[in-house]
């Protein structure tokens, strides 16, 4: 399926497990190079390494916690430094216990 994000910048809040890294998932496929962010560091290195074994043009993790305000201005400077900036933004966060 094509969904466009061919040479595509994609932020995917929530990346490492879920939903959000299901979408993670798709969007080497679809050619998009990627920001991943989580809260295990652990999760986030083996989802990053996973996205680039399956053609990411790029595949970066942030340990960072959307509930900090901080940790989304590291996630967001990190994301501009490795790819120039996001096109797609997916912003997904854990839910309820």
């Amino acid at each position: 399926m094509d969904l466009g994000p061919k040479n595509r910048r994609a932020l995917v809040m929530g990346g490492t497990k879920g939903l959000g890294r299901s979408i993670a998932d798709a969007l080497p496929e679809e050619g998009a190079a990627l920001t991943i962010s989580g809260r295990d560091k652990g999760r986030m290195d083996e989802a990053a390494t996973a996205l680039r074994a399956k053609g990411a043009a790029s595949a970066i993790g942030v340990v960072a916690d959307v509930a900090s305000g901080e940790a989304m201005d590291r996630l967001a400077q990190a994301s501009v430094a490795a790819m120039g900036g996001a096109d797609i933004l997916v912003l997904n966060h854990g839910g309820p216990p």
